[in-house]
């Protein structure tokens, strides 16, 4: 016989089951978001503004720190091009006449029957004319002279001296410098896999395959790349603050079903070089952090939340976090088909707060890293307490489970959040290290894996100097080219002098 239950145990019952229907809903409808939904991060137009009316007359300004904050509408037409700036684009370009003639019968004046005298001629209009790349086989002579007046004592044989000449780059191959550079800029540079570049080397007549193209871009870096990608690792060694970032990276070779790209740079101020460093590793364990920066690093550390980068290791560094990744979930929250009940306000007000964070951090004033810091204090640090204050009462009234993830991830940072105030060299978010990082994701998207570990390996010697070449502005190109032929000069080249950075690079090889 079933037990009877009161109407108040019915109505109880009730009540606890819509609730939880309510947050199945809630998280069905989040993760479809995520699956199905737009990707970008951008609020749609008034969902959300960054300040009221109200709040502007609030944000703290000093005319001697921080300009006036003004909110100003535009219209966004669209501009005209420049006749200037299209003169200058042509101007810098090699100048080739194509001088059209008159013929003899257009000479001939229709008035007399006399032919006519050439006085001038006219610019008609002038275009961008592509002259492709083409190869040619470059025969590597060498000049002998004999002494006409002495011989070889032992043999009676003539003295002759001849002249030395660059080594091949490859023993036996007939791949030259110019083209592994090539190579490489298309694969690290651009994102093409080796399969389609061998359509572009047939077109231009060189049969080579995918196969070789891997074999010379993994020995190019073993003898020749190694030695730079070193003395960019001491360089991320020696900075200030070091961004870190890892992405998945699929090697064919390996027993599970991923390794990883672990990326590291400096940030964009305060430290004394552009710096792109790539890790491969066969696991995501914090234990690589130490195999890139060793276990002595006593700098900044510039991270997302994930357990991997555990206070634990370096222990003489101090740790910060991405306040992006934070404003991220609060953000994927906005959506009205996802977020209903107290949600929704709590986490538009989280956005709010960080946006004004994100907003004002943009016009600080400031010479050093310790200015840099106390402006923080004085304008942003009281936002963050707001912020904190904010989700810590929303905690205390059970949101539902994707608003609950997203403030136990801020709490849960919240020490490394307040890290800005004391080390201005800390930048506020991870995005430079994830700009820097998005062409490995582009490439194993086209290229989808690499074969073996030394490939993989190979890939995060070009990924390095690739990246570091971009952030100091320079042509790829022309940079993979002189440092794969200093290499074929008799003389070991002095690694200082072919740094990115380097007085004689940045002369021959700025974009």
């Amino acid at each position: 016989m079933a037990e009877k239950i009161t109407l108040e145990e019915a109505l109880r019952e009730n009540k606890e089951l819509k609730a939880k229907i309510a947050e199945l809903t809630e998280m069905v409808n989040y993760l479809q978001k995520q699956l199905f939904g737009k990707k970008t991060e951008k609020l749609s137009a008034g969902q959300l503004d960054l300040f009221d009316d109200n709040e502007q007359e609030t944000v703290p300004t000093n005319d001697s720190t921080v300009e006036k904050l003004t909110t100003t509408v535009t219209s966004h037409q669209r501009k005209c091009k420049s006749k200037e700036s299209r003169k200058q684009l042509l101007d810098c370009l090699e100048q080739v006449e194509e001088l059209h003639q008159l013929s003899e019968q257009e000479l001939t004046c229709d008035q007399c029957g006399q032919m006519m005298t050439v006085i001038g001629k006219h610019e008609q209009y002038r275009e961008v004319k592509l002259i492709p790349a083409h190869l040619c086989c470059k025969i590597v002579c060498t000049e002998t002279a004999r002494c006409e007046h002495c011989q070889d004592p032992e043999t009676d044989n003539d003295v002759l001296v001849q002249a030395k000449t660059p080594q091949p780059l490859f023993p036996h191959s007939y791949l030259s410098s110019s083209v592994i550079a090539e190579v490489l800029f298309e694969k690290f540079g651009l994102a093409v896999p080796f399969t389609r570049q061998t359509q572009y080397w047939e077109r231009l007549g060189l049969p080579i395959t995918s196969k070789h193209m891997a074999r010379g871009v993994i020995e190019a870096g073993e003898r020749f790349g190694q030695k730079i990608y070193e003395r960019l690792r001491q360089e991320i060694k020696a900075a200030p603050v070091v961004q870190l970032d890892e992405t998945p990276f699929q090697v064919l070779d390996l027993d599970q079903s991923h390794g990883y790209f672990w990326s590291a740079c400096s940030t964009a101020e305060f430290s004394p070089h552009q710096v792109s460093y790539f890790h491969y590793a066969p696991s995501r364990s914090g234990k690589v952090i130490t195999e890139i920066l060793g276990d002595d690093f006593s700098g900044g550390i510039m991270c997302d939340g994930f357990s991997g980068y555990s206070d634990n290791r370096l222990p003489e560094a101090y740790w910060g976090t991405c306040l992006v990744h934070i404003n991220r979930q609060f953000k994927r929250l906005l959506d009205p088909k996802i977020t209903r009940f107290q949600g929704q306000s709590i986490a538009s007000d989280a956005v709010r707060i960080l946006a004004k964070v994100f907003h004002i951090e943009k016009r600080l004033k400031y010479s050093s890293a310790s200015e840099k810091a106390a402006q923080r204090r004085q304008h942003l640090k009281a936002m963050i307490d707001d912020f904190y204050q904010l989700i810590e009462e929303a905690l205390t009234k059970s949101p539902l489970k994707p608003l609950r993830n997203a403030i136990k991830n801020a709490l849960k940072l919240k020490k490394r959040v307040y890290q800005m105030f004391r080390h201005g060299e800390l930048p506020l978010h991870n995005n430079h290290n994830e700009q820097l990082i998005r062409p490995t994701t582009l490439v194993r998207k086209n290229s989808l894996f690499a074969k073996s570990t030394a490939g993989a390996k190979a890939n995060a010697i070009w990924y390095s100097i690739v990246q570091t070449a971009k952030l100091n502005h320079l042509d790829v190109f022309k940079y993979l080219e002189t440092l794969l032929s200093a290499f074929t000069k008799r003389e070991t080249p002095e690694i200082e002098a072919y740094l990115p950075w380097a007085r004689e690079i940045q002369e021959s090889c700025k974009a």
